[in-house]
């Protein structure tokens, strides 16, 4: 197996790192660049120097794509994960975090198996304790972690397990030489979320539920994805399992093969479904976490944001998901119901990783995603049971119910980057100050309601939010009644053509 030049430069700057003294290294690079073709080729070098490695990885799907990877270099690995059996002897083996932990470091089941080298998959999850347990319990070896983004969802660093961040290629530069597609941008107006608190580094999730069941988030997602997407691998970011649910029943009463998935899907029934997305039998996944991290379907070219947050890793992440190559994909979409290009900016902007970050104590919102299904009770039998839609005793069927979600039509707008450019230039003051001055031209001429919003959109290609929507009226200045009659003449035209 032949890496790419940038490859090979990520693995040359880690190995740097490690004979510079460096005993924990953070390897960050863009979903798509290819980082476990990187840490298969690393455990290959190391195995082939004699060296014992342990990868470490969150789910079952990543264990088996790191074995086959491991596998095309020639090296086989051995599997610790539930329902695998465990081969002794292993120079390589591929651990589960879950697994690995209850058995070695919970209950003393089996011994740990002795590495080297460990390499830590989704490097930006092993900050959780039980995953802080396993790496403690191997003070000798050498720690290479890989993610997208070195930080967690509160925006605190990795600085307390890595010692040195090595930094890969960009995603514009991926971008640029066809390594992943161009993403184009749709927005609307943003949901108002001004009474919804902000906890460890994203919105509290019981006012963010209430806050997105209004007309303004939902902003006729079918509507919007029929104008855009209607033959696009897409895949839905939703915030709620109800609200999942009802985007996945909206889009099958419109004849369009839907598929939902949470936490608690039983794994054959998420495998399932995962393979009839990547096939294309099922063309929209909507889901609450699970497509965040590690989906790997290149055929996917439209994301959904029908989720707000605050939370630079998760926006990152989500939007990864739909950047990577395909046969006959040129480019990917993005139609943002939520607001998060506004709050986030482009997925291509210099973003300045680093390991430090604030200390703030947070809850631990990574299990969400790995946690064990919910025990659920027959409500015929009262047969308490788990991981299945279906009473093992009776045979009744359990599904959770959708929750219907009003909407209104709102057209989502491709984005012109020139004016979310000069948004970001100048200061919340001088917006401020510009948009008061619109607000009175509005009402010296008696111009209706929202006049001035939609003119200040027209500039910076944002509706005018927080302090600047509450911006009182000042008289417009020369720039700004130019401005004006610069829009005026340019609509007159379009009119008379």
């Amino acid at each position: 197996m032949i890496l790419r030049t940038y490859q090979s430069d990520m693995m040359t700057a880690v190995g740097h790192a490690l004979r510079s003294g460096h005993r924990k290294v953070c390897l960050q690079a863009p979903t798509g660049a290819g980082k476990t073709a990187v840490m298969a080729a690393m455990a290959h070098r190391w195995i082939e120097a004699g060296h014992r490695v342990l990868v470490l990885v969150p789910r079952r799907e990543l264990a088996f794509q790191v074995q086959g990877t491991l596998e095309r270099f020639g090296r086989y690995a051995g599997l610790i994960m539930a329902g695998e059996e465990r081969l002794a002897g292993m120079d390589a083996y591929v651990a589960s975090f879950d697994t690995l932990h209850a058995r070695c470091v919970q209950r003393d089941i089996h011994p740990l198996p002795k590495a080297d080298v460990v390499l830590v998959d989704e490097a930006h999850l092993s900050l959780a304790q039980t995953r802080q347990d396993i790496i403690a319990c191997y003070p000798e070896a050498k720690i290479v972690g890989f993610t997208a983004t070195p930080a967690r969802s509160d925006g605190r660093g990795l600085g307390q397990l890595y010692d040195q961040l090595v930094l890969g290629p960009s995603i514009s530069s991926l971008t640029k030489n066809g390594y992943l597609v161009p993403l184009r941008y749709f927005t609307g107006e943003a949901p108002d979320l001004t009474n919804v608190r902000v906890q460890a580094g994203d919105y509290n999730q019981t006012e963010l539920d209430e806050a997105v069941d209004t007309p303004r988030l939902v902003g006729d997602i079918i509507t919007n994805w029929f104008k855009h997407a209607a033959d696009r691998s897409t895949v839905v970011f939703c915030t709620s399992v109800k609200h999942s649910r009802h985007v996945c029943q909206m889009f099958n009463a419109h004849g369009v093969v839907a598929e939902h998935l949470d936490g608690n899907t039983p794994k054959a029934e998420r495998d399932a479904i995962l393979r009839r997305v990547e096939s294309g039998q099922t063309q929209v996944l909507t889901n609450v976490y699970v497509a965040s991290y590690g989906l790997d379907i290149p055929r996917l070219s439209c994301a959904v944001m029908a989720r707000p947050t605050k939370s630079v890793v998760l926006w990152f992440q989500t939007v990864g998901r739909i950047l990577r190559t395909a046969p006959g994909k040129v480019d990917a979409l993005l139609l943002d119901h939520a607001g998060c290009v506004e709050e986030h900016g482009f997925i291509d902007e210099p973003y300045p990783w680093t390991l430090a970050g604030n200390a703030r104590e947070q809850r631990e919102k990574d299990r969400v995603e790995n946690r064990e299904p919910q025990p659920i009770e027959c409500p015929k039998c009262k047969t308490v049971f788990r991981a299945t839609h279906v009473c093992p005793t009776c045979g009744h069927e359990l599904r959770g119910g959708a929750e219907a979600v009003p909407y209104y039509e709102v057209d989502l707008e491709e984005v012109d980057r020139q004016k979310r450019k000069l948004n970001r230039e100048l200061s919340a003051q001088e917006k401020g100050e510009f948009f008061g001055e619109l607000k009175a031209y509005a009402h010296r001429r008696g111009y209706a309601q929202g006049w001035a919003a939609h003119k200040y959109r027209e500039r910076f290609g944002v509706w005018p939010r927080g302090t600047i929507k509450d911006h009182p009226m000042k008289t417009p200045s020369e720039s700004t009644l130019g401005y004006i009659k610069h829009l005026q003449i340019k609509h007159a035209k379009r009119k008379q053509a």
